[in-house]
Parts: C-alpha cells; structure tokens; sequence
C-alpha cells in the first residue's frame, strides 16, 4: 500500500502538470513527442501492442491487453515513476472511461494495474488527468469484488494530495467515508482508508470535527477492534492507534485504558502512537479529553518513565512532559525520584541531540523551583557534574542555572541547603563561560552573600 507523501504541489504547478499529462497521453501528439525525447523503441513498440489489445472489439483479447498493461506497471512502478514511453502511449483513457462497463475479470486486472500507478506521484497526476475520479467512485459504490481495489486506488491518489480542497473534493472524500463505512468488517483497508481522509480534513475549517462526526457510528466498533487486536497482538493496532489520533472525542476511560495497555507491547511503533495520543490529549485545556488526562494519563507518564525502558521512547516522554507543562502544571506532583534520575542521566546521553539536552535542562531546571524535587536533585552525588554539564551545552542554561541560584538564596526554607563551598564552586564554573551582563550581577551577588 502506499502510505507516504512528498510535500503538495501549488494549484497552479498541479494544473500545469495535469495537462502536461494530457497532452502526453493523446495519441495525435505521439509522433511530435518522438522526434524529440529520446525513448525506448522496444518498449513504445510494446505498448503499442498493449494499446491495441485494449481496443479490440474481442474481449479475450482485451483480457490479455490488461494482463500485459499490469505486469508493465509493475516494471514502471519498480523505476519509482512513470516513463515518457508509458505517458505518451494513451493506454489508460479509454480503459478509464469505461471501467464500470467492463466485464469482472479485464475490470479487476486494470484495477490492480490502476493501484500501481497511483503509488507513484507522477502516476496519480496522470491518472487525474484522465479522469479517472469519477470512475473510481462509482465502482467504489458497487457491491463487485472490485470494489475494495478502487477504494485502495482512490486512497492512493488522496494521499498524494490530488483532490482538491474545495466542494468538489470534499464530496469525493465523502463519498470514500460512506462506501468504507459500508464495508463489513474493520480492517487494514478500513483505517487507512479513514486516517487518509481524516487527514485531509484537517485542512479544512473545522475539518477535525466534521470528520469525528462523520465516523462517529464506528465508534464501538473501533473500539473492539482494538481490544481484540490487543489481545492478539495483531499488526493492526498501530492502524487503531492512527485513527483515534484524528478523533480525539472517542476516547473514554475504558478506551484510554485499552491504549496505555498497548503501551506494553514491545513494538516502537505502537509505543510512538500511544505517545502520539498521550500528546494530542496534553494540548486541551477543557472538555472530557483534558479531565481524562488529569485523572488517569499523568500519573500514567510519570511512572512509566524508567530506565528499562527503549531510551528514545523515554526521551520522548520527558519532552512532552516539558511541553505540557505549562497546562498541566499538576504533574509535578507526579514527579519522583526515578523520573528525576532517569531526566538526569538523558542528560548525559551521547545519543541525545544538543537541542532535546537543553529542554531536558531547562525542564529539570524547573522542577528546582519545588521544595521536594529540588532536594532530590541536590542531594544525588553528582549534582555538580549536572552544573557543569548544563552549563557546556548553552548560554541559557548557564544563566538559568545562575538564576535558580539567585532565586533559592531567597527561599528560607531552601537556602540553608546551600554552603559557601558550593556557590564557589559555581562561580569557578560560570568563569568558563562568556556570561550575560545580568548574569554578571546576579554572581556578583551570590559572591557578597556567601
């Protein structure tokens, strides 16, 4: 399946490129376009061959021309795009224009060629061109065997981003969630199919409403898929996962319960979707989505972080702690000494880039600020280390350092844990290091009181 995407073209480079394609694929330009782009003789004298199969009035020898058009986008989707020979040879337009016409068997070998080519981003552009939307909707509507086929084309073409943002597009998408909706089961198809078109949404104007709304009759349906993909450890559960992270609304205790259950499965990508959902949560300030996070998903993160745990997952975790803590400011009561062990041995991790050491820095930094974390960190055998540490990665740390210095000689119930010793050797440390004239001050504060 295809499941990834470069970056949407302009509206006017994609009109362009569409009729590029047209231009390409009609038969009457084929001569002019041969005496200048170098091509393939063997190949376009193949393709000929197909082309002609395709248009015989016998239908065996139709089958054989879809048979030979698949097995060559296949070889066309092993170059990774679509070659001149292939565009200019106008082999798919009239196909197109009557695939719903077409007896079972041609039908479903020119889906499957169809899928091929629209994993390609070359290939889907062309297939726009020919008009091939309206073919594949109504075909997706039908109760044939190859409806699922032109339901997996359609989504193919959305994730390239080629239906437009506007009403007409819309409509199309729509149309893709109620013929999914209709389909008997949840599976692989189902969800990637709704996580597509959810994202699509979320370019709209209230797009991640619409779309919750629009499913929304799968909801308990969804939610047993993923009790039951759990329990059987099915590879499907990273799809559920994608999904509830466009639907936000559909999270219960008894959902959310299930989702951190995953959690436990030893697969990086179930852990990075779990956290995905967790993030998603963190930025609600209101509603039942910021409740369920105060009761149940604190207190959750917090104890999860250990040093058992796959280091990159547990650098993720005190990140979006630290980004989520200016709305959840009450998870520093969750706060433990293991969390804060584990916050300083990130710190000097190799693996870790400069950018995330700083944040965990600055957030282990902000947890001094409390009576009881502050004794913790303070009182671990290399908090000095930790100084110096902090202080060789950035400026702003150095100065928060210095900062937090200043703040706790005001703290009586905090200061008495500060000896002279200590803000000497701080100072020692600071003259590494070019410092702001503020915190020039704020040592030579520190130097008269200690």
């Amino acid at each position: 399946m295809y499941r990834k995407s470069g970056d949407p073209n302009s509206f006017i480079k994609d009109r362009q490129s569409e009729r590029q394609l047209i231009r390409l694929s009609r038969r009457g330009n084929f001569m002019a376009k041969k005496r200048i782009i170098e091509i393939d003789d063997e190949q376009l004298k193949s393709y000929e061959e197909i082309y002609s199969l395709l248009n015989s009035k016998r239908l065996i020898d139709q089958y054989h021309g879809t048979q030979a058009l698949r097995r060559a986008s296949e070889k066309e989707v092993e170059n990774g795009f679509l070659s001149e020979e292939f565009l200019m040879a106008g082999l798919l337009s009239q196909p197109i224009m009557k695939l719903n016409k077409l007896p079972g068997l041609i039908q479903n070998e020119l889906l499957i060629t169809m899928i091929n080519i629209s994993s390609l981003q070359n290939g889907s552009e062309y297939l726009i061109a020919n008009g091939c939307l309206d073919s594949l909707i109504k075909c997706s509507k039908s109760q044939s065997e190859s409806r699922n086929k032109a339901l997996w084309c359609l989504t193919n073409l959305l994730c390239h981003k080629k239906l437009s943002y506007n009403e007409q597009g819309r409509k199309t998408v729509n149309q893709m969630i109620q013929t999914t909706l209709k389909l008997p089961e949840i599976n692989e198809l189902v969800l990637w199919t709704l996580k597509c078109c959810g994202l699509y949404y979320q370019r709209l104007e209230g797009g991640d409403e619409l779309f919750q709304i629009s499913i929304n009759e799968i909801r308990n349906k969804l939610e047993k898929t993923l009790d039951d993909a759990i329990m059987n450890n099915d590879s499907i559960i990273c799809e559920v996962l994608s999904l509830y992270e466009l639907c936000p609304n559909f999270l219960t205790e008894i959902t959310l319960q299930n989702i951190l259950r995953s959690f436990e499965l030893k697969d990086i990508c179930i852990k990075e979707n779990v956290l995905h959902i967790v993030e998603i949560m963190s930025l609600y300030t209101n509603g039942m989505v910021f409740v369920l996070y105060e009761q149940i998903i604190q207190n959750w993160l917090c104890a999860k972080i250990s040093m058992n745990e796959n280091q990159t997952i547990t650098l993720s975790m005190i990140l979006l702690i630290y980004k989520s803590i200016d709305i959840h400011e009450s998870l520093f009561n969750q706060i433990n000494k293991t969390f804060l062990n584990v916050c300083t041995s990130m710190l000097f991790c190799s693996f870790i880039s400069v950018e995330n050491q700083n944040d965990v820095g600055l957030f282990l930094i902000m947890c001094c600020r409390y009576h009881n974390l502050f004794q913790i960190i303070f009182s671990s055998n290399n908090f000095l280390s930790l100084i110096e540490c902090m202080a060789s990665l950035s400026q702003t740390l150095l100065d928060k350092v210095i900062e937090l210095l200043f703040w706790i000689l005001h703290q009586p119930n905090i200061c008495k844990s500060i000896s002279s010793l200590f803000i000497d050797q701080i100072i020692d440390i600071s003259k590494k290091y070019i410092l702001t004239e503020h915190t020039k001050q704020q040592l030579y504060f520190l130097q008269t009181i200690r």
